[in-house]
């Protein structure tokens, strides 16, 4: 087994449902993502702008979405409508800072 093929597994385990992954839906695409907590020394949020009780990150497989959440999309997540504020990509998952707009 060679170095991609044990980063594959390891994203597999990280996403599995029996695990920690979720089926969420996100503008109207069912993928599995995991919600985390988010430590403020993992983002650099530009113009000033703080972390916010409303802000969520999560890590969904990259490409398991039909697009690439960039910064300043706005998303719906289970019904939520929020914004991506930063996504960063590590080893084929995307780790997405998001900030709920309405609920």
């Amino acid at each position: 087994m060679n170095f991609k093929d044990m980063v594959n597994d390891d994203i597999f385990t990280f996403l599995n449902i029996d695990e920690f992954g979720e089926v969420t839906t996100i503008d109207d695409e069912e993928v599995v993502v995991v919600f985390g907590t988010i430590e403020l020394s993992d983002f650099t949020i530009k113009n000033g702008e703080g972390l916010l009780e409303e802000d969520r990150i999560f890590y969904v497989k990259d490409g398991d979405l039909s697009f690439y959440p960039r910064q300043g999309n706005k998303i719906v997540v289970n019904g939520d409508k929020c914004e991506v504020l930063q996504t960063s990509e590590d080893d084929g998952l995307l780790k997405v800072l998001i900030r709920l707009i309405e609920s």
